[in-house]
């Protein structure tokens, strides 16, 4: 089993991200390892290893896992994506002392980088210049295509399917189908690749539906 396999072909995804979250405090467990470091690293990178510990981030990013499951969204990958949110946790506590900006976590697999992902905690410096080549992408998307591109900008904000929907309606006055809606998001995240590998001559694939 892979990590962007769910333990059980009939799992649900509360029961992915409890087993994900289950191998991560188990003890002699690859993931326990790699996850645990990975945050104390990032806890330390950000100067906060002395006021949290690495439990109470992933507690939190645990937390956060159960709402986005419950709200009808899917977790591919519950490790890289406890890792992710794990980060943007701590960015978030930075933030109040030094104005880290967020990363939103629908478009944060776009970026090769915050795939953590790796052992190596990348910089924020990094993170951030990434940030904004997929930012600058995204406006040169809405350029061209402004309907996919406001699909992709509305789900960056977390909203569900059903909730995109509703707010089209309430913008627009009509919408089109929750599965018409997918398709043209998907389809606007491969153009945003595109865009995104011709701006940074980034050669890593990014992660697609």
């Amino acid at each position: 089993m892979t990590d962007s396999e769910p333990p059980r072909a009939s799992s649900s995804p509360e029961d992915t991200l409890d087993a994900a979250v289950i191998e991560v405090l188990g003890k002699d467990n690859p993931h326990a390892y790699s996850t645990i470091s990975f945050i104390h690293r990032c806890l330390r990178q950000f100067h906060l290893a002395t006021q949290f510990e690495p439990h109470e981030i992933l507690n939190d990013a645990y937390l956060r896992g159960k709402e986005f499951t419950q709200s009808g969204r899917i977790i591919r990958n519950p490790h890289s994506w406890l890792k992710s949110t794990s980060l943007n946790i701590i960015r978030e506590l930075s933030r109040k002392q030094k104005r880290e900006p967020s990363i939103d976590p629908e478009l944060v697999d776009l970026i090769p980088s915050l795939r953590p992902i790796a052992e190596n905690v990348v910089s924020p410096e990094i993170i951030d210049n990434q940030w904004q080549a997929l930012m600058n992408s995204l406006k040169i998307l809405g350029e061209t295509e402004p309907e996919g591109a406001r699909l992709l900008r509305l789900r960056a904000k977390g909203l569900s399917w059903k909730e995109v929907y509703e707010q089209l309606v309430k913008e627009d006055g009509f919408a089109k189908s929750e599965s018409t809606l997918r398709q043209k998001a998907c389809r606007a995240k491969k153009a945003l690749r595109k865009i995104y590998h011709a701006k940074t001559n980034d050669a890593a694939d990014l992660l697609l539906p």
